[in-house]
């Protein structure tokens, strides 16, 4: 075993070291590439089947002709045609040829598909030896050999009553263990575990741990905290045992592993429990001490100093070695490490197991869901292709009926053509017969033996002339029946032009009619905008009933234009195969026609009351500019006239030479603040004005932009509604 490990970790020394995340996309693309190739085969046995089904049709037609040319050779008459054709007058050539052609399909697709198959195979193969490689690299890195070397512990005895202390405590069989040392292969692990489900390699593929394998890793993990757990308690027992001889301490509660029913979570807060109960008494313990015993410290207090230090030391190394992803309490420093300091440690630390419990409890609920999803996907991929079979078969055996009816069909024609043989055999012996008596009665009556043989022969050669007559009649049929299969698809296809010649006169008036309801809502849009809001325009019209009367006569004619479009959809759609309709059909498009003409005069004649409208808007709202302007400069100039008159009635004379000339200036200062805030007033509703302007103008630009693409995008429009 020695050699072969040595052997096997010097070959992968030179593999290539992935990281997780290139390791992770490697193992998606291999469970896509393995869908693929699943599929891929899929295909191949489908493609197969058909290339079976059709090679084998090719070859039932192929010796059936054969068969059947071979049986005319020697049965037709001189006088018949000299190619095989069937009753109907087709020969199976076309038939043939077909299949053939089906069947070349068939063999280049089935070609493609392995083609492609050995493409994806090759790189699911590619990708198996890279993931292959990469894990043999993280074992040959993270190997320590197959017998574990015993570790020194650094954690000496702080004096010689505590060495006493260990060797006893060795001596009663309590063994504490070295600690644990760092597996540098948790890096590669995941915290819950779930990046290996969901991923099923076919044969040779990356190995992987399975549904149950994950599950019985984490119970083991769990089995192995609860143990430690136990072996803590059972020494902190004795240590209290040892501690306090008088007092009560409680039994460890007892776990059965092999007992399934119970449940490893209430065991481990169970043990945890347990341990905080046995804390909590060691602290009341050490509280309780006198303090005339801190001079003289017994030896228990040592013993459960490095016993607790050791269990802290075992709690930290089980967390680093379980893949805790909460930070981990500092150890206490210091040569000196007091049993409260001791206490205040181990406690994080078991609330962090108890998370650390809870933790892998809901990984394994949400692994079991899991796996109850994918085997619930298995089952409907399965159902999936149980149909795709069952659809298989179907079309199988459609084509076997096919197959037999066809077969059906050409053994008729061969009774057909034998009635037709046997007949002309019955005439050939009838001749025959006719011939013998001839000549028995040859001696009797010599010229009424040649009547009766020229008898035979017209005879014969009528029927020879009714048959040739027959079959000028078939001909003359299929050919008759060919000119008037071509005269109903002429006439079929002059009905087709004259019903799309009505379809795009119909869109065309559909195209105008959207056009004129977009122009219709534009103008209703632009009105919206030039007269105000809608309470306006209502009081406006309220005042003008002429214009509400007309608007409404229009969306009247509006809405009754659109329903007898409907109508006339619907009646298309009725009377497309029907030719008498189409007269009616017509008319309605004139008339429709003539309805569009008026409304779009209508259109153009309100559209030229609102330019009029617009126009007369800006010359109001110019002069309401100019006007404005006149008012804003006269109030400049009264509030200049009075803040004059303010400085010239002020009582300035009255009073003293110094009074009067700070009042002045005073009155100067407050003018001149009043003139700049006006100017301010001003400059800041010019600008407003402005601004006001140039969102009209904005809006203007925007609305000739709109009606531009409009008429732009109307024929888009029209298709739409025609495809709608």
């Amino acid at each position: 075993m020695h050699l072969l490990t040595e052997t096997a970790m010097g070959d992968s020394i030179h593999f290539e070291v992935l990281s997780f995340e290139e390791a992770e996309n490697l193992k998606k693309e291999l469970s896509l590439l393995t869908n693929r190739i699943n599929s891929s085969k899929r295909k191949l046995a489908l493609e197969m089947k058909l290339q079976e089904a059709a090679l084998s049709l090719s070859r039932l037609p192929d010796g059936k002709s054969r068969r059947d040319s071979g049986d005319s050779i020697g049965e037709m008459s001189p006088r018949s045609p000299r190619k095989r054709m069937n009753f109907f007058g087709r020969n199976s050539w076309g038939d043939h040829h077909r299949s053939d052609s089906e069947l070349g399909i068939s063999t280049r697709k089935c070609e493609e598909l392995a083609q492609e198959l050995w493409k994806l195979e090759r790189r699911a193969a590619e990708l198996r030896r890279r993931l292959l490689e990469h894990t043999a690299g993280v074992l040959q890195m993270t190997h320590k050999g197959l017998k574990k070397k015993p570790a020194a512990s650094n954690n000496f005895p702080r004096n010689q009553s505590s060495v006493h202390g260990s060797l006893g405590a060795r001596e009663n069989g309590v063994h504490s263990g070295p600690p644990h040392d760092f597996d540098d292969r948790s890096l590669y692990r995941t915290a819950d575990h779930l990046d290996e489900y969901g991923r099923a390699y076919g044969p040779g593929g990356m190995p992987h741990l399975l549904n149950g394998e994950t599950r019985s890793f984490d119970l083991t993990a769990i089995h192995n905290t609860e143990r430690k757990l136990e072996e803590m308690n059972n020494r902190l027992r004795q240590m209290l045992l040892e501690a306090n001889l008088d007092g009560d301490v409680g039994p460890i509660p007892t776990s059965l592993y092999n007992e399934q029913s119970l449940n490893p979570v209430a065991r481990v807060e169970a043990q945890l429990d347990y341990l905080e109960r046995n804390l909590s008494s060691m602290a009341n313990l050490r509280l309780q001490e006198p303090t005339e015993e801190t001079n003289g410290i017994p030896q228990f207090v040592y013993h459960a100093e490095e016993k607790l230090e050791e269990m802290n030391m075992r709690l930290a190394n089980i967390l680093k070695a379980s893949g805790s992803r909460s930070p981990l309490a500092s150890f206490p420093t210091g040569p000196r490490r007091t049993l409260q300091e001791q206490l205040d440690y181990l406690e994080p630390n078991i609330d962090n197991i108890q998370q650390r419990v809870e933790s892998l409890a809901e990984q394994k609920t949400i692994l079991t869901t899991q796996i109850q999803q994918q085997r619930e996907l298995n089952s409907k991929s399965d159902a999936e292709r149980d149909a795709h079979f069952a659809e298989l078969n179907e079309q199988i055996s459609i084509l076997k009926k096919e197959l037999d009816m066809s077969r059906k069909e050409a053994d008729d024609t061969r009774d057909e053509l034998t009635l037709v043989m046997d007949q002309l055999d019955a005439a050939r012996q009838e001749s025959m017969i006719r011939e013998q008596q001839r000549t028995e009665e040859e001696a009797v009556a010599l010229s009424s033996m040649k009547e009766a043989r020229t008898k035979a022969e017209e005879e014969l050669s009528a029927k020879i002339n009714m048959i040739a007559q027959l079959e000028n009649k078939l001909q003359k049929s299929s050919d008759e029946q060919e000119s008037r299969t071509r005269e109903a698809l002429a006439a079929k296809e002059s009905s087709d032009k004259e019903l799309q010649k009505l379809q795009s006169e119909y869109n065309e008036l559909e195209n105008e009619m959207i056009r004129v309801r977009t122009e219709l809502t534009m103008a209703q849009a632009e009105l919206d905008s030039a007269y105000g809001s809608r309470a306006e325009r209502a009081a406006q019209v309220a005042a003008n009933p002429a214009i509400q009367k007309e608007i409404d006569d229009l969306n009247q004619r509006n809405r009754s234009l659109t329903e007898e479009i409907s109508i006339l959809r619907a009646e298309q759609l009725n009377n497309s195969n029907d030719g008498d309709g189409k007269s009616g059909l017509q008319a309605r498009v004139q008339m429709l026609e003539k309805e569009l003409r008026d409304t779009i005069d209508d259109y153009e004649v309100m559209t030229k009351a609102s330019i009029e409208f617009e126009k007369e808007r800006e010359k109001l709202e110019t002069f309401i500019d100019n006007l404005r302007d006149r008012c804003e400069n006269l109030e400049s100039k009264l509030c200049e006239e009075r803040v004059q008159n303010m400085g010239s009635s002020s009582p300035s004379h009255a009073s003293g030479f110094d009074r009067g000339a700070s009042e002045t200036t005073s009155i100067m200062v407050l003018k001149n603040e009043f003139k700049k805030m006006m100017r301010d007033t001003r400059a800041e509703n010019m600008r407003l004005l402005k601004a006001e302007q140039e969102e009209r103008r904005r809006l203007e630009i925007l609305i000739r932009n709109l009606r531009k693409e409009q008429s732009i995008g109307k024929s888009n429009l029209s298709q739409s509604t025609i495809s709608s």
